[in-house]
C-alpha cells in the first residue's frame, strides 16, 4: 500500500509518500501473513509526514468497520456522478 501527497505549490517531483510492503507468506493461525514487511517513506517536509501518518490511522480503523457503512460513507451517490465520457 502507497500514499501520496502534494502541495498545490510544490512540484509533484518534491510530493512526500509512505509505503507498507512485505514478502513471502507465512501462516499465523488461520490468516496468512507477511514473513517480512518494511514502512518506507520520503517527505519533503515533516508536515506531510503527520499527514501521512494520520492517513494511516484512518485507514487502519476503517478497515475494521462493516463493509456496508464505509460504502454509505464513501460510496453513497458515486453511483450517480458519471463523467461525459461514462
Amino acid at each position: 500500500m502507497a500514499l501520496f501527497h502534494f502541495d498545490d505549490e510544490m512540484d509533484p517531483a518534491d510530493g512526500s509518500w509512505l509505503m507498507h510492503s512485505g514478502i513471502g507468506d507465512a501462516r499465523l493461525g488461520g490468516d496468512i501473513h507477511w514473513r517480512s514487511s518494511t514502512v518506507d517513506w520520503n517527505v519533503a517536509s515533516m508536515s506531510h509526514l503527520k499527514i501521512l501518518f494520520g492517513v494511516v490511522h484512518h485507514a487502519f480503523w476503517m478497515l475494521q468497520w462493516p463493509v456496508t457503512d464505509i460504502e454509505e460513507l464513501y460510496c453513497k451517490g458515486a453511483a450517480e456522478i458519471e463523467s461525459e465520457e461514462q
